[in-house]
């Protein structure tokens, strides 16, 4: 099964999705949007084709095809009104309530929301909204297990048909299961691991979005499995097996490519980064670990593909055995992200979560937390600190007005802020011969930084009110978080009890060194003027390099233990997260800070001038809570230091990316020296770490022979990748950070 990954072709497409979806409109289309949406889903629901893998012990997978030339001709034409159709989206990044479907079933569900149907009298507040939602969401649930009966038949009918005695039995559990799951509540592991990947399948195929996350697997999984264990009908082998069966579906049909690399896959849900958390604590605050965390990190390692994403809760308490697996297996290259239970949960008990609650947090999309079955779909904005620092030194004008590339209008919805034809522009805060001091460049930033915020609030306001949330009226995923059925409101509308909003600062070590060079250079040694400095900027230091390399060599960087550099990084981040903190728009929601980035540091620095750290104008910026590039120059154990000095108790969200050579860690002690690596960090205060054991060498060969490297995984930003995949840019940039 996992061989056969590597030869999918992405060109492939879910050709009956899009003809269901052009059916159900031509039917249905002068519907009310939330039934609309109701009558679509069932469409596709009744029409696609079942498909069960020769090998497959877990179902649930979209009969996907290479389009002949003349379906490619008609799919140009259908492409933009029924491959993803405003009137039938959603924008995924969400972690559904498992322990609901998996103690109710969803046939459970579509009655409740029936019988709320029929109670509801005429003059009842909302009364036609709710009634609607209710109905869609009995819709959905009904046509979701017609189709895991289809599957059912068709697991029966291949039973019949096979003359091999142990593919026959396999069928015909399959076949059962499927009667079963998930209509109606699980009662073995093997029912537990189906009804949560068909619904994981449904919503990435059918309903069509991506970073769908399965969430804290290792605990509403648990039961089902000491169960089974005990009671002698399941071994510790075939739950391996289900669980890896159901890994490798995670990445069937979501593509080998990155997102931003060709030939990308035509569907929704392309490159879905599909999480799933293990250790961490319990509603008490006692460890969490247990079995079947061990056997997650099994089954994940042994596979070596890109999905799932394996995030790791590390806290004081955790069991040590499993800790030390987890390190071993980082050692030997296993793509794993490790979050300190201490500060996420602090963070998040600081924006006012219950800390119950805090307790059970996810990630959802990359390196974001989020409240499993409480809160709708990802809300972000990306805020760039570099561009706050050139407006500050331009008195609120920006000096390099350059225009996205397509990176960036793939991130508009993200982002409106940087659409193709605004102008980036602040307050006025000072000319440059008005800030005599550094005090007055500090204070100039800070506006900025403030304006920026606001501002943001106020655009994705407009965004979500005339855009995003008029055209998703309703989506099923509603069906699966806390609330939404009592209250008959879809998650995005009222139903969920939290909704919040990251926002990203972009750029902190490089507006950090920048800053130290202004410090020093322009206010304390005044060997450089302002004005000296901005026509170098204005000319990315043309005809000046001995300029620029002084600036880049003679001050103190933000990521090697150097007090002054941090104290900056950390002034900047302080004043951004307040910001943030002072914003809870009610329809944008709980604005949340963060340091980070994604792959957003590259079109920071794409729409950036040169900076006064000597960076040029155009070129990569620091990413996530990371220095510079090529900044770190004295270890990881100096860059760590200086990270855990940021206000990481102000942000839940965030990431660190270190690449380290294999020899630091070889040897009988190489486990525990990562360990130790690791823990020093967390015990100074560190958030997160997400660690490549790689060495360039093997990288550059990956470039040259691909096909030989295909498998091989890295981190990047926060989450896995196959590294042949990625653009030629973030592999240049993981080949450098393999090298220092």
């Amino acid at each position: 099964m996992r061989e056969r990954l590597f030869t999918v072709d992405d060109r492939t497409v879910f050709w009956e999705r899009v003809l269901a979806l052009r059916q159900a409109h031509e039917k249905h289309g002068c519907e009310r949007p939330t039934r609309l949406y109701a009558l679509a889903m069932r469409e596709i629901a009744e029409t696609m084709s079942v498909v069960i893998g020769e090998d497959d012990l877990i179902v649930g997978e979209p009969p996907e095809i290479l389009l002949s030339p003349d379906e490619e001709a008609l799919f140009v034409t259908l492409h933009d009104e029924y491959f993803q159709p405003r009137w039938f989206r959603t924008r995924g990044h969400l972690t559904p309530a498992w322990e609901v479907l998996l103690e109710r079933g969803l046939l459970g569900l579509a009655r409740e929301a029936e019988e709320r149907v029929a109670v509801l009298t005429s003059d009842a507040e909302d009364a036609d909204p709710r009634r609607e939602f209710w109905e869609a969401i009995a819709i959905c649930c009904r046509a979701v297990v017609a189709l895991a009966a289809r599957y059912a038949e068709a697991a029966a009918r291949m039973a019949d048909a096979t003359a091999d005695a142990a593919r026959r039995a396999e069928l015909a559990r399959m076949a059962a299961v499927c009667r079963r799951v998930p209509g109606l509540p699980a009662r073995s592991f093997h029912e537990a691991v189906q009804s949560v990947w068909f619904l994981d399948f449904v919503l990435h195929a059918v309903c069509g979005a991506r970073d769908y996350s399965v969430g804290r697997l290792d605990q509403y999984l648990l039961p089902f499995y000491r169960q089974d264990i005990a009671a002698g009908v399941l071994t510790r082998e075939e739950a391996l097996e289900l669980l890896q069966c159901m890994f490798v579906k995670m990445n069937a049909f979501i593509g080998i490519h990155d997102h931003y690399t060709t030939p990308m896959k035509r569907s929704p849900c392309k490159d879905s980064v599909q999480y799933l958390v293990v250790g961490g604590q319990t509603d008490a605050g006692s460890d969490a670990t247990n079995e079947l965390s061990a056997l997650c990190l099994e089954a994940i390692d042994g596979l070596r593909l890109k999905e799932p994403t394996l995030t790791v809760r590390y806290h004081a308490g955790i069991d040590r055995m499993f800790w030390h697996a987890v390190c071993d297996a980082v050692r030997r290259g296993a793509s794993i992200g490790i979050y300190h239970d201490d500060v996420v949960i602090a963070s998040l008990r600081n924006l006012g979560i219950p800390l119950d609650v805090a307790r059970g947090y996810v990630h959802y999309g990359c390196c974001n937390p989020h409240l499993p079955g409480w809160e709708p779909q990802l809300r972000e904005y990306q805020h760039s600190l570099v561009k706050s620092l050139e407006l500050a030194l331009n008195n609120g004008r920006d000096p390099y007005p350059v225009k996205p590339l397509r990176l960036e209008n793939e991130l508009r919805e993200h982002s409106p802020t940087y659409a193709i034809d605004e102008v980036y522009a602040g307050p006025a805060t000072g000319e440059p011969e008005e800030l005599h001091t550094f005090a007055d460049l500090m204070r100039a930033m800070k506006a900025q930084i403030a304006d920026d915020v606001a501002r943001a609030v106020a655009l994705k306001r407009r965004y979500y009110t005339e855009d995003y949330l008029a055209h998703r009226p309703f989506c099923f995923e509603s069906a699966l978080v806390h609330d939404c059925m009592a209250r008959g409101r879809d998650a995005n509308h009222g139903g969920a009890r939290y909704v919040h909003h990251n926002n990203y600062a972009g750029g902190l070590g490089t507006v950090a060194d920048s800053l130290v060079v202004l410090k020093k250079a322009v206010y304390e040694e005044r060997w450089l003027t302002l004005d000296e400095l901005r026509d170098a900027l204005a000319t990315n230091f043309a005809g000046k390099e001995i300029l620029r390399q002084r600036l880049l060599h003679r001050y103190p960087k933000f990521g090697n233990d150097d007090d002054e550099a941090d104290a900056i990084a950390t002034e900047i981040a302080e004043c951004f997260c307040g910001e943030v903190l002072k914003h809870a728009d009610p329809i944008v929601g709980a604005c949340w800070p963060g340091i980070y980035t994604y792959h957003r540091f590259k079109w920071i620095g794409h729409m950036a001038g040169a900076t006064p750290d000597g960076r040029l104008a155009g070129t990569p910026t620091s990413e996530n809570q990371g220095p510079a590039p090529g900044r770190d120059r004295l270890g990881p154990t100096a860059t760590l230091r200086s990270l855990a000095k940021l206000p990481l108790h102000l942000t839940p969200s965030g990431g660190q990316t270190l690449t380290l050579h294999p020899t630091l860690f070889s040897g009988p002690e190489g486990t525990k020296h990562l360990g130790d690596l690791i823990e020093t960090y967390f015990g100074l205060g560190g958030q997160h770490l997400q660690i490549n054991i790689v060495n360039a060498e093997t990288l550059r060969a990956a470039q040259r022979e691909p096909e030989t490297y295909r498998g091989l995984v890295v981190r990047i930003t926060g989450y896995s990748a196959y590294f042949v995949t990625l653009d030629r840019q973030s592999q240049d940039l993981l080949i450098a950070a393999a090298s220092r």
